[in-house]
């Protein structure tokens, strides 16, 4: 693998208003990152290959520059050597594959020993596609899904996506990511990535999500800061009608139109 790291590789930052009316993020494209990054090997056999390393270089980087609003992802997203995420990585189409769902969930077994874990998807990703690969995750029985509309924006669909987590009551609120203009700006990152808890809560709880992250040494004497720059930032980011979209439980807002091509057409 060659290539410069992700924190040497960033472009030049500029802030851009969103043409949905959001004040736009310090964030680079993938376009931008790609000419620094490292490179997984392409093979004859695979043009699709997904190198879980790059993939998290690309989230943390957005997350550096604060594409998400969020202090305490940008401050983590800053240490790439203490690594708090579990990254694995899955072909869209391989969704469909029960042996492929299966793998992945043991490689979430594997990682409930970290503080959460990162599933990267191909990127791009058309909302077709990610619709299709939702739709899969809600037909596997090692997670949950749901999904409802709003009576305001009856165009999209808000979808909830859970991790049981194995042998609890608990589950695990996931995160999603994606390079498309229907979910909020705050979660428009350069990768289709699920994010997820996946240590036990603290204190008994029916589920875990990633607010509970533990806090790092330097921002325990200012955690009321970081929540409050938190919270500023967010709200800067997320103009009106992506507001529901925008909170902890909502894993994507897709238009209502692929979602249901999707769940019609589930092998498509």
């Amino acid at each position: 693998m060659t290539g410069r790291s992700c924190s040497h590789a960033a472009a030049e930052r500029s802030r851009q208003r969103l043409p949905d009316g959001g004040h736009g993020a310090l964030v680079s494209t993938r376009p931008d990152l790609e000419p620094g990054m490292a490179r997984a090997e392409q093979t004859s056999t695979s043009s699709a290959l997904i190198d879980p390393n790059a993939e998290t270089q690309y989230l943390q980087e957005w997350l550096r520059q604060g594409g998400s609003g969020c202090l305490f992802a940008q401050n983590r997203a800053q240490r790439p050597d203490e690594p708090i995420y579990a990254s694995v990585a899955m072909d869209l189409a391989d969704l469909r594959s029960i042996e492929a769902v299966d793998e992945l969930q043991r490689a979430l077994l594997a990682a409930l020993s970290r503080d959460a874990a990162l599933i990267h998807l191909r990127a791009p990703t058309t909302a077709a596609e990610l619709a299709s690969a939702l739709v899969a995750f809600g037909r596997s029985e090692h997670w949950y899904l749901a999904a409802g509309s709003l009576s305001d924006d009856p165009d999209h669909v808000l979808i909830k996506l859970r991790w049981p987590v194995p042998g609890t009551f608990v589950s695990s609120e996931v995160l999603g990511f994606a390079d498309l203009e229907s979910v909020p700006p705050t979660r428009r990152a350069p990768t289709t990535t699920l994010m997820l808890r996946t240590a036990l809560p603290s204190k008994p709880h029916p589920t875990v999500h990633l607010a509970q992250m533990p806090y790092l040494d330097h921002e325990d004497d200012r955690i009321d800061f970081y929540w409050q720059g938190t919270r500023s930032a967010r709200k800067a980011l997320t103009p009106d009608a992506f507001h529901e979209a925008a909170q902890a439980p909502i894993t994507y807002r897709l238009p209502k139109q692929a979602w249901e091509a999707a769940r019609k057409f589930p092998d498509r």
